[in-house]
């Protein structure tokens, strides 16, 4: 069915004052006339020559006075919309397809073919009407358009009776719009299948998008098949279902709104997100109120600074600050996301900063980075390292809240996420070395043959990105620069510190509450113990509970509050040649190692001892010829941007007390013995 034809001959035959009204374009101050002022609608019920007009309420009924004047003065400042006569509720015509003739976008919006038409038709009918409203007989209308086509060139002109039609189709109300020809509107409205068979192949969609990844045409149709056929047994022979053709299939599939297919591919969460409307964040109004944190893996691999050897690409975990765009704080490591990485970066952000070591020769960072100070509010996704008893203690001490985003809305903290992608595709697909971020668009070229950046050379570049180019590039979200909008927003704001920096490092270490005994207090397996926490046994008695902090980077030391105390005590392990300058990760390495070594009936090793020999096998896994194996040594080892080269092995004892020393076969036992630790471990 086509309705075209219909409409514009519903609109000749029957033409009316109502029709030609309900067609009227805009505004007038005419009786019966329909708008909005101040968002009330009112109707135009009589108009005076001394230009007073009645208006009646069209919801209340009330009759109210206006002048001409006010009401033009309030259309001219935007206060007046005019409903057309076809939107009022009392007077809708009862053929809507005329209505629908009316074309009521731009038009420039339409194909050139289609205003070459609707020019054409005015053509005629502008030089017919010209001349008053003739008879329309086709004796009175044939030397118009002969004429008309001599001017316009045209080798078909229409006929008399078209012209009619268009004559009568612009009505009283002299619209162009009204000759635009319709193509829009021409075809079904719904398509010819039989709804039942619509119905079942909806029904199709749904469950073969329960079971596979991705939906297939033909495996809907197979599944489409199958039920018309159980449905035929229930139904008259003459009332038998048919199976589609294919191409009908593809079709049908096309009217699904795309929405609905993410909805079945990738479920409602990847739906919602990629079918949404992106409007303004949270409002803030300085800096330092709203930072976001978030981590990612920089798409770039970096090489051993001893072997050099590409040891995997390293995991960025940044703050940025929300008013001002401008990074606070980082830390870059081989470590995957964690509470120690979160707490580096934020001891990175709360300090006073100080340029990244300048390894790179002739690189040099032109501008300071000025922001330090606390913050009022950390907001963060759901991941595990944000969900830490420490993490909260440690923004409960510094007086910054803590807040979670909904779970799957990364648009909740939409400015770490695009400032993240930015630190990747801006600057680390640049460098040598770069994964890209798909595997699909390296083609013949291959990352770890063109890595030949260490951390600390990566670390110096990444700032001298971060502080000469990011922080100096307009940014379209505030208008102006990162550094230029901080030091605006930082006038008149105080940048508060804690008392010092090694409360930071208090705040933001590892918190436990263990029992204090004779031999001390007992964490990690190490003993800490100091003639000071005499008073403390002698106070409260032995096993009292106290509360201890560490820093899980360097189990050298810890610090101690006794049950009423107000003041840290620093308390140092007992075997300090071991513990100094040793990571928990490694800690936990060799102490996995000893207990293996015993079980298998092995010579007892001492922690020393274990910590040369994996020591030496982290030396081995670096030198591996598998990247993984060399990621875990630098994983082991705390290889990041504050110590680059990781934790330094301990002086090794005398050459009779270290088998590793002594015999080369105990160096590839180790090597082996770690890899079946670290599936464990790492």
């Amino acid at each position: 069915m086509r309705h075209a034809p219909s409409t514009v001959h519903s609109a000749m035959t029957r033409p009316s004052t109502y029709l030609w009204r309900a067609s009227m374009n805009g505004f007038s101050l005419t009786k019966g006339q329909v708008f909005k002022i101040d968002g009330a609608r009112f109707r135009i019920e009589r108009t005076l020559d001394n230009g007073s007009i009645t208006l009646e309420n069209c919801e209340t009924l009330a009759l109210v006075r206006k002048t001409r004047q006010e009401i033009l003065e309030a259309y001219a400042e935007g206060r007046v919309v005019a409903i057309p006569l076809r939107l009022t509720e009392a007077d809708v015509p009862s053929d809507e397809n005329a209505l629908r003739s009316r074309y009521g976008r731009p038009f420039c919006e339409l194909k050139k073919s289609v205003q070459v038409a609707a020019l054409r038709r005015k053509a005629y009918v502008d030089l017919i009407l010209s001349n008053g409203r003739p008879s329309y007989t086709p004796k009175i209308l044939r030397p118009f358009i002969l004429k008309v086509a001599q001017t316009l060139n045209d080798k078909k002109p229409p006929s008399p009776t078209t012209v009619y039609r268009w004559c009568e189709a612009i009505g009283v109300s002299n619209d162009p719009r009204r000759l635009i020809p319709r193509h829009d509107l021409k075809g079904p409205r719904k398509p010819r299948t039989n709804q039942k068979v619509i119905d079942l192949f909806m029904e199709s969609i749904v469950e073969e998008a329960a079971i596979a990844c991705k939906l297939a045409i033909k495996n809907v149709e197979d599944r489409l098949s199958k039920k018309i056929s159980q449905a035929n047994h229930f139904l008259p022979a003459n009332e038998h279902l048919q199976i589609p053709n294919t191409r009908t299939l593809y079709r049908l599939f096309d009217r699904v709104p795309e929405y609905d297919i993410t909805l079945l591919n990738e479920g409602k969460s990847a739906a919602d997100r990629r079918y949404r409307i992106v409007r303004r964040g949270v409002q803030v109004s300085r800096v330092l109120e709203r930072v976001e944190v978030d981590h990612t893996p920089f798409d770039v691999f970096l090489v051993d600074e001893r072997t050099w050897l590409p040891c995997g690409r390293p995991t960025l975990t940044m703050l940025i600050d929300v008013f001002s765009r401008m990074p606070l704080g980082y830390y870059i490591s081989f470590d995957d996301t964690s509470t120690l990485a979160v707490m580096r970066a934020v001891r990175h952000a709360l300090l006073p900063k100080k340029p990244a070591r300048a390894v790179v020769p002739n690189l040099t960072v032109q501008n300071p980075w000025p922001c330090f100070g606390r913050f009022e509010m950390l907001v963060c996704d759901n991941g595990l390292e944000f969900h830490s008893d420490s993490l909260a203690a440690a923004c409960f001490d510094l007086q910054m809240q803590l807040l979670f985003c909904p779970k799957k809305q990364p648009q909740f903290k939409g400015v770490i996420e695009r400032f993240l992608k930015t630190c990747n595709y801006s600057f680390a697909h640049r460098l040598p070395g770069t994964s890209l971020a798909h595997f699909s668009a390296r083609g013949d070229y291959d990352p770890l043959t063109c890595a030949v950046l260490t951390i600390s050379e990566f670390t110096h570049l990444f700032e001298k990105w971060l502080l000469d180019v990011y922080a100096q590039t307009v940014h379209k979200g505030i208008g102006t620069t990162p550094s230029k909008k901080w030091e605006e927003g930082i006038v008149g704001v105080s940048q508060k510190l804690p008392a010092s920096a090694e409360e930071i490092a208090l705040h933001l270490g590892i918190y436990k509450r263990r029992s204090l005994r004779h031999d001390g207090v007992l964490l990690n397996g190490l003993y800490y113990a100091s003639d000071d926490l005499l008073p403390i046994i002698s106070t409260y008695g032995i096993g009292v509970r106290v509360r201890v902090a560490y820093d899980p980077e360097d189990l050298g030391s810890i610090w101690l509050w006794a049950p009423d105390g107000q003041e840290k005590i620093r308390v140092p392990a007992v075997q300090a040649d071991y513990a100094n300058g040793l990571r928990l990760a490694q800690h936990r390495l060799i102490r996995k190692y000893c207990r293996d070594s015993e079980e298998n009936g092995e010579h007892a090793t001492s922690l020393m001892e274990a910590r040369i020999e994996i020591a030496e096998a982290l030396s081995g896994l670096a030198n591996s010829k598998h990247l993984r194996q060399r990621r875990k040594a630098a994983k082991a080892l705390g290889v990041s941007n504050e110590n680059p080269s990781g934790n330094a092995t301990p002086s090794p004892p005398p050459p009779q007390k270290s088998r590793v020393m002594t015999s080369p076969v105990n160096t590839l036992d180790s090597s082996a013995k770690l890899n079946r630790i670290q599936r464990n471990i790492i």
